[in-house]
């Protein structure tokens, strides 16, 4: 192993897509790399003084801003495998989303557009990660999963800032407690509470008998809504799971979109998942407490009938939008492009309340790079880099921001 281990092949190799290095070089091989690589070392030239001083400095221009008076409600629904596959792959069929393609014009939308998802076909818990911690998971070795990993105390993330801001914090996830640890992650994020499927065992299901249908999640979403303590505000953090795979049996009347029966039966899916978002925005609008809803997808799905080439940028777009029941006086952002870990920052900024140094650097810092995800990350004029292109002008920010993240997964 010794040996192995200092051969040029090993020194050299990059797992960027996983399926071709197995094909490259082997099972083993590629395992025995991936066992090598899930020890995180620290970046090059990394001091702990200065994050602290970057932190510091960003903290004081935080502390000078303004915020909102009254604190809204949070609710951030992240959908899984919510995706315009119908746009993304020009498949010219008629419309499967039509409520939520207009909602993300409407007046009450302050920003949506492209978010680029850090995951295709799966990786869920890394872009939840990603939202809930802001730490980019680009930075950390493929097949790595921090839920699983490096999860072993409690570490900054929007349900503890948001606790200690007076807010009742609650987590949703329709499948079981076990998937990803999230159990025990979520403990040590600090939620008040957290529903798993074991919680809801009679929940309406979707028409192909898979999981909780959107609708029937958010449900409980609006139930421990009006549930929450008198005066406090609220902060939800849901995961659904309707759209999962598989996609193995049609809705009979649900839709003839695309002659491919797998094909269909998602997008018949991301049909019902439109109606229940609709469903949620119309029951928001009736609240008068303010809301703010954050809404976007994980990933595309997986699906055989269409050729998707995982090595381009399109197989990672998914839409995001943030909506609010309210006047947020923010002037509203359109067609924009973003990453999971940046949607934090946007949604304390609209919301008007205190900051973190980290947030404020990264409202900076997607300002030059608005998107930075686990192949690829974007500059303000939409070129696109992939992730270990060192080359690019922007490389001396992405590393320091890699310092950011590694102080913050290993050392605060």
């Amino acid at each position: 192993m010794v040996i192995i281990a200092n051969t040029k092949i090993m020194q050299n190799m990059l797992i960027w897509d996983i399926n071709k290095t197995y094909d490259s070089n082997g099972t083993a091989v590629t395992l025995y790399k991936m066992l090598q690589d899930f020890q995180v070392k620290k970046p090059s030239g990394y001091r702990k003084e200065e994050v602290e001083e970057i932190l510091a400095t960003y903290q004081e221009k935080a502390s000078t801003e303004e915020t909102a008076a009254e604190k809204p409600n949070i609710i951030v629904i992240m959908n899984e495998s919510f995706a315009d596959m119908i746009q993304a792959y020009e498949l010219g069929t008629k419309d499967n989303i039509p409520f939520t393609r207009n909602l993300m014009q409407s007046a009450k939308t302050i920003e949506s557009g492209t978010m680029y998802s850090s995951g295709h076909g799966g990786q869920t818990a890394n872009i939840e990660y990603e939202f809930l911690t802001q730490n980019a998971t680009t930075f950390l070795p493929t097949g790595t999963i921090p839920y699983q990993q490096y999860m072993k105390e409690n570490r900054d993330n929007i349900a503890r800032n948001l606790k200690e801001q007076g807010y009742q914090t609650s987590a949703i996830h329709t499948w079981y407690k076990s998937g990803y640890s999230r159990e025990k992650v979520y403990h040590l994020f600090g939620f008040d509470q957290a529903t798993f499927l074991e919680n809801v065992p009679e929940i309406e299901v979707t028409f192909n008998g898979e999981h909780p249908t959107d609708q029937a999640t958010y449900q409980e979403v609006l139930k421990q809504f009006h549930n929450k303590e008198e005066g406090k505000p609220f902060f939800n953090f849901t995961v659904t799971m309707q759209n999962h795979m598989p996609y193995s049996t049609q809705q009979e009347g649900g839709g003839q979109y695309v002659e491919d029966e797998e094909l269909n039966c998602y997008l018949q899916l991301m049909k019902q998942a439109d109606e229940g978002l609709e469903y949620l925005i119309r029951e928001l609008e009736k609240e008068e407490e303010k809301v703010i809803l954050v809404f976007f997808g994980d990933h595309q799905p997986n699906i055989g009938a269409l050729e998707v080439d995982t090595e381009e940028s399109n197989a990672y777009k998914v839409p995001y939008f943030i909506w609010a029941n309210y006047d947020t006086g923010v002037e509203p952002k359109r067609e924009q492009n973003t990453s999971a870990n940046f949607l934090q920052s946007k949604l304390m900024e609209i919301a008007g309340l205190p900051k973190t140094g980290y947030m404020q650097y990264l409202l900076e810092l997607q300002e030059s790079l608005p998107v930075i995800c686990a192949k690829f990350y974007q500059d303000a004029t939409g070129t696109m880099y992939r992730a270990d292109d060192k080359t690019s002008e922007y490389q001396a920010k992405k590393e320091e921001y890699h310092k950011l993240v590694y102080y913050k997964m290993f050392e605060k």
